[in-house]
């Protein structure tokens, strides 16, 4: 049987540019592609890398499954994205799906740090946010009061006041590693399995279950969402 009819997951993944990376110039001695990925790579096309389908595949497939057991155990799972451009994907996404029936919350904004590591802190900080945001949001929009300090942090915590945020998150869904390394460093002192889209350029290390393709294909970002949605729904 033909490969692309048999695997499910070929519809739709070169039309999202999934598989064009990184150019693979060197610049200032230094190549674009990191060396973790080489296993991920196929070859080189118009000066940017190609990935492989095959890896990404079953790599996709396995982080598929681990997301999928964390949501039937009840787990708490945290989408962690930082680019403006993917905030309306990412909370339409939520929004649209049956997410508010499990712990999973996220995280559209610039990372705290030490989110994870000091956790009873920030947890502090969102649950008086919350009661604060319960007796007050109405009256502040009502009457167009001027909050900067409120609006920060309504913003970064918007992702996290729909749900019930009372626990360390279990598992990390890093949408772009490259630019939140310091999230992988924090999820692996805590041993937080973390899967994330890693581009050809990605350091590996401590990124348990990594999905090759473009990170910065909006698209390649709304077909892993899809598939995230799919396995909700089963």
């Amino acid at each position: 049987m033909n490969f692309k009819k048999r695997n499910p997951f070929y519809k739709d993944y070169t039309k999202t540019k999934a598989h064009i990376a990184h150019k693979s110039l060197y610049i200032e001695g230094k190549k674009r592609s990191h060396p973790y990925t080489v296993n991920f790579i196929l070859g080189c096309k118009n000066k940017h890398t190609i990935i492989n389908p095959y890896p990404f595949f079953d790599k996709f497939n396995r982080s598929l499954h681990v997301i999928g057991f964390f949501l039937k155990k009840r787990k708490s799972i945290l989408i962690v994205n930082t680019n403006k451009e993917y905030a309306n994907l990412i909370e339409n996404f939520y929004n649209s799906t049956d997410l508010k029936n499990y712990s999973v919350s996220y995280c559209n904004e610039k990372w705290v740090g030490g989110f994870l590591t000091n956790w009873k802190r920030v947890y502090k900080s969102i649950q008086t946010f919350m009661e604060f945001s319960e007796r007050f949001e109405k009256f502040i929009l009502r009457n167009n009061i001027h909050f900067p300090r409120y609006k920060k942090m309504a913003q970064s915590f918007q992702g996290l006041k729909q749900n019930t945020f009372c626990e360390r998150p279990c598992l990390i869904f890093l949408i772009n590693p490259n630019e939140n390394r310091h999230v992988v460093e924090e999820a692996v002192a805590l041993n937080i399995p973390v899967v994330a889209i890693t581009d050809s350029n990605t350091n590996l290390l401590g990124i348990s279950y990594p999905i090759p393709g473009n990170s910065n294909s909006i698209e390649f970002v709304h077909y892993c969402l899809q598939w995230i949605a799919r396995v909700i729904t089963k």
